[in-house]
């Protein structure tokens, strides 16, 4: 029987091609990759069934990523992916709220970078400008050139 070390790795996998019993397409493997006190590698396979969840090695069972998590990976704070609206900061694997850093934005790749502005408001370069400061009584605009809805 061998022991092991506290230094486990894990990793996530998806399944693109099932080929083994009944683990399906879409589902989500978790590696653990043990070092024994010989220093020999045993990769141990666990499963959840689809996105949005994580393997919680502590309690041995899939666990729900909390919002705004997309995915996450080794507990449910630790994102990898972010819900719409949000952007990743891989740095410390949290999301933040586009419209908490681009005044007006919904949707964001980056601190810096809005890609959708909110209803009423029109992408101008990295910033949302209101579509009537632009369009005189317009409410709803597609750039600050076209209105869409006076």
């Amino acid at each position: 029987m061998s022991t092991f070390t506290e230094e486990n790795v894990f990793f996530k996998i998806e399944v693109v091609q099932a080929t083994f019993g009944s683990v399906q397409e879409g589902t989500f493997l978790y590696a653990e990759v043990k070092n024994d006190v010989n220093g020999t590698n045993l990769t141990i396979y666990k499963l959840c069934n689809k996105k949005g969840w994580y393997y919680d090695s502590k309690n041995h069972q899939c666990q729900l990523c909390h919002e705004p998590c997309l995915d996450c990976l080794y507990r449910s704070n630790s994102c990898v992916s972010c819900h719409l609206g949000y952007y990743l900061i891989a740095l410390n694997h949290s999301c933040l709220q586009c419209s908490s850093v681009i005044a007006n934005c919904e949707s964001c790749q980056s601190a810096s970078n809005c890609t959708q502005c909110m209803k009423g408001y029109a992408l101008l370069g990295d910033s949302c400008q209101l579509c009537s400061d632009y369009l005189e009584g317009c409410s709803i605009c597609q750039s600050v050139s076209k209105c869409s809805q006076c």
